[in-house]
């Protein structure tokens, strides 16, 4: 699996420009989370930072969240980017 940090791009601009949002503000938009799910899918936690992971959850979520591991925010983002996910 690549290393998305040799790159120097964080995760919510790597996942904006794996689903084609034109502006970073349209990645929690309910149209992108399919999109969002397969790019996940693609990454292993370890690729990013802790902090990068409760970030991109707390923005695409629009939760207040934060997690312990970036295991724990990546498995959140897989979860709430799920079609049979209600909560937002």
């Amino acid at each position: 699996m690549r290393d998305w940090k040799e790159e120097h791009l964080g995760l919510l601009e790597y996942l904006s420009l794996q689903v084609g949002c034109m502006y970073l503000s349209d990645l929690p938009q309910l149209k992108y989370r399919f999109c969002i799910q397969h790019a996940l899918r693609g990454l292993s936690p370890e690729c990013f930072g802790l902090k990068e992971w409760n970030d991109a959850a707390a923005y695409i979520t629009r939760q207040d969240c934060s997690f312990k591991t970036a295991e724990q925010a990546w498995q959140f983002l897989l979860d709430s980017t799920s079609l049979e996910y209600k909560a937002i």
